[in-house]
C-alpha cells in the first residue's frame, strides 16, 4: 500500500537495496543461468529498474545520518558502476543530502577502488566467494 509506505519515508537508519540483477556473479555455481540472460535485459531493462528501485528506496533513509546500501550479485558495469553514477547525478542524490560512505581498506586483500572508494566488487577468482557489487552512501551528516 503506497499510502502506508509513504508514512515511513525518512524513518530508517539503514536501507539495503538487494537489487534484482542478471546474477552474473553466481555463474560458477549456476552455469545454466547464462542461457537465461538476454542482452536487452542485462544492459537496458535491469539497470533502469535498479535505478528506479534505488531512488525510491533512498526516500526511506533517515535524514540525520541514515545509510543506504546498494548490492547486486552481478559483475556487469551496466548494473553496477553505471547505476551508481546515474544515481549520484540524479536530483534525488543531489537534493537530499547524500554523500559517499567510503570503505576502509582491510588486510584481507579486498581492494577498495581509489576512484570510487564507496564501492566494492568481489571477484570470485580473487575472493573465493560469489561475485558481488556493493555501493554505499550516508545521508544528512552535514545537514
Amino acid at each position: 500500500d503506497l499510502e502506508a509506505a509513504n508514512k515511513h519515508k525518512g524513518s530508517f537508519d539503514a536501507v539495503l537495496v538487494d537489487a534484482p540483477c542478471s546474477s552474473t556473479g553466481v555463474l560458477r555455481r549456476r552455469p545454466s543461468q547464462r542461457w537465461d540472460l538476454t542482452e536487452k535485459q542485462s544492459f537496458e531493462v535491469l539497470p533502469d529498474l535498479q535505478l528506479e528501485i534505488l531512488e525510491n528506496a533512498s526516500s526511506f533513509v533517515n535524514e540525520k545520518g541514515g545509510k543506504l546500501v546498494y548490492s547486486t550479485c552481478s559483475l556487469l558495469r551496466e548494473e553496477n558502476e553505471d547505476v551508481v553514477r546515474k544515481f549520484e547525478r540524479s536530483s534525488v542524490f543531489l537534493n537530499e543530502g547524500f554523500e559517499r560512505w567510503e570503505f576502509v581498506p582491510q588486510a584481507d586483500d579486498t581492494e577498495v577502488s581509489e576512484e570510487n572508494p564507496h564501492t566494492l566488487t568481489l571477484i570470485p577468482s580473487e575472493t573465493g566467494s560469489d561475485g558481488f557489487f556493493i555501493a554505499r552512501w550516508k545521508r544528512g551528516k552535514n545537514m
